[in-house]
């Protein structure tokens, strides 16, 4: 048969409105990499390769700067402005932030400052199977890698060499905290990750072909993290329903200290203009 009846399938369903189009879970077009406990919820160490990879910031991991407030939208949106593009929310905040004494000005921007993440592509001797795959990392676990990568011991050494660089053992284990969805209401589990560089260098792979295929199939999170990026337009209209929000919270509780109706109509009237 020469097409995907599957699909073809699916196809037919969503043209007779049975199912949405890209109906399902949506994830980044990259295999990613979570430490996980093992199965009896226990503590359980990988041991990781880095692999060579380096950012528009000549950093070997990739940062990605995200808007993160659900006032904003139920899902973080990767910030346009740190990769040189039209970003209507960097703009506003960096408009507010000429007024450094409007304190009500401040409270309306600061959930709009971006929060760094950073991903880096690793390969994980217990998952060797998967090739490839990407660590997202909190700044608390990339500090902890960076400290490791700028200590006297390493700071001379490249720990994503193929040829001579250097595992990792990650160690994840339960803390006892949880963190709740605050859209979903979801509670999650909160593991503790810790970080250790092996003392002794190893080869990525046995084989030269291996070692090619490998670094070969590392994706390129620049280029798919900027096509992630909003455009100008749908950004400024979650940004006017953000501001509208604000609005509406000062409307409904006359007591309400956290902004200034009149600082609010001037943030409104200094985002009309960009």
């Amino acid at each position: 048969m020469a097409y995907n009846i599957s699909k073809l399938a699916d196809t037919y369903a969503v043209m007779n409105g049975e199912k949405k189009a890209n109906q399902g879970k949506k994830g980044p077009p990259f295999p990613q990499w979570k430490p996980t406990l093992s199965d009896d919820d226990k503590a359980r160490t990988f041991n990781v390769r880095f692999l060579p990879y380096q950012d528009q910031n000549e950093q070997p991991f990739q940062e990605v700067s995200y808007y993160d407030d659900k006032s904003l939208s139920p899902y973080r949106l990767v910030a346009p402005a740190q990769f040189g593009l039209e970003d209507p929310i960097a703009e506003l905040v960096m408009e507010l932030r000429k007024d450094r004494k409007n304190k009500d000005a401040w409270k309306v921007i600061k959930p709009l400052l971006p929060k760094p993440r950073y991903f880096a592509p690793v390969f994980v001797r217990e998952e060797a199977d998967k090739g490839v795959q990407v660590w997202e990392l909190s700044p608390t676990v990339c500090k902890d890698i960076y400290g490791v990568l700028v200590s006297e011991d390493y700071r001379d050494e490249d720990v994503t060499s193929p040829e001579k660089g250097f595992d990792f053992q990650v160690t994840v284990s339960p803390s006892g905290k949880t963190f709740t969805n605050p859209v979903t209401k979801i509670v999650y589990p909160v593991n503790d990750v810790k970080v250790l560089a092996r003392t002794k260098s190893t080869r990525l792979a046995k084989t030269d072909e291996e070692v090619r295929k490998l670094v070969g199939s590392i994706p390129n999170l620049l280029d798919i993290f900027t096509k992630q990026c909003k455009s100008a337009d749908e950004l400024k209209t979650m940004l006017e329903g953000y501001l509208a929000v604000d609005a509406r919270s000062i409307q409904d509780d006359p007591t309400a200290t956290a902004i200034d109706p009149a600082s609010l109509k001037s943030v409104e009237d200094q985002f009309a203009d960009l």
